[in-house]
């Protein structure tokens, strides 16, 4: 068998005991908060002690934390995540109508982040020269402003003041093409908010990276043979410059997932984040957990896609064994 596939296979292992340990912890951690889901169903007027029985015995809330666990489990490989306490509604319906939202939102904060890159490649470039220092300090400021200050600062500026976008609300995508304008202008600030954070956290590992690889000696010779500079930049060096930022890259979107809560929330758009928070503050731990388990199913997924990734950047890694 190839190495390749070997360690593709290795690496497949490891993703489904990362996913099975996610599901365990998603469970028990939600499982153990204290209040009890059945006085949430009835209210507190209708939960006598006959009432309270009855919906902990049609919850399954009676049952050993164990057993409870596993009907869980087997009802999330067939897709199944149970119906919400509070609508009755199934939980994966729940989270296929909002995870488009989010997904759109995150999408496009990558897309934003990707201007890191020829940031970065330019800082390397004039390194010590007004653009390297602009860049620099710029990057290094919006690493210490928190995700929720910089989305009240967004707002402030571009939708109360200027108002060039809108502070909150979302327009569905469909029908397409008609509402697309309506659908990115309520996107683009939420999205930007994701975005600035990364694109200082990529410029900076990427420039460090760049400037370290410029000093090779393959570089100076092919520099010295009259190799173009865009050609030595953005193909001889960045190449060999990405692996650290595949790494941050993995571990930002991850980052982008759990910050969603607090965009969504705050630009009140309707998407994974935004149900989390409600299912939290309604105590609707059915869907709580589906939705936490698919966030952290979906960051397990991400590395484990930039960890494959290095294969394709650095052909030398294909031929080393697991």
């Amino acid at each position: 068998m190839p190495p390749v596939v070997r360690q593709i296979g290795h690496r497949l292992l490891v993703l489904v005991g990362v996913l099975f340990a996610v599901s365990v912890l998603t469970f028990m951690l939600t499982s153990l908060l204290p209040g009890d889901p059945a006085l949430q169903v009835l209210g507190t007027e209708d939960a006598t002690p006959e009432a309270l029985e009855r919906v902990r015995d049609e919850l399954g809330l009676d049952e050993p934390l164990p057993l409870r666990y596993l009907d869980w489990l087997s009802g999330v490989v067939r897709g199944d995540f149970g119906s919400s306490y509070i609508t009755n509604q199934p939980v994966a319906g729940e989270i296929a109508n909002r995870a488009p939202v989010t997904l759109e939102i995150g999408a496009l904060a990558l897309a934003i982040s990707l201007l890191s890159i020829p940031l970065a490649v330019g800082s390397a470039h004039w390194v010590g020269r007004a653009f390297d220092q602009v860049t620099s300090t710029v990057s290094f400021g919006m690493l210490s402003v928190p995700t929720f200050v910089l989305a009240l600062v967004l707002i402030y500026t571009l939708a109360v003041e200027t108002s060039l976008l809108p502070a909150t609300g979302w327009t569905r995508l469909t029908p397409f093409p008609e509402n697309l304008a309506d659908n990115l202008r309520g996107a683009i600030l939420p999205a930007l908010t994701l975005a600035i954070g990364n694109i200082a956290v990529l410029t900076r590992v990427l420039r460090t990276d760049m400037l370290a690889t410029l000093q090779q000696d393959y570089l100076v010779m092919a520099r010295s043979m009259g190799v173009s500079t865009r050609r030595l930049l953005f193909v001889n060096a960045l190449r060999p410059s990405s692996f650290t930022l595949l790494t941050v890259l993995g571990v930002q979107i991850g980052a982008m997932i759990g910050g969603a809560v607090i965009v969504e929330t705050l630009f009140a758009v309707p998407g994974m984040g935004r149900l989390l928070v409600d299912a939290i503050f309604q105590r609707d731990l059915m869907v709580v957990q589906g939705v936490v388990l698919v966030m952290a199913a979906s960051f397990v997924i991400v590395n484990f896609l930039a960890d494959l990734a290095y294969l394709v950047v650095d052909p030398r890694l294909r031929s080393l064994n697991p």
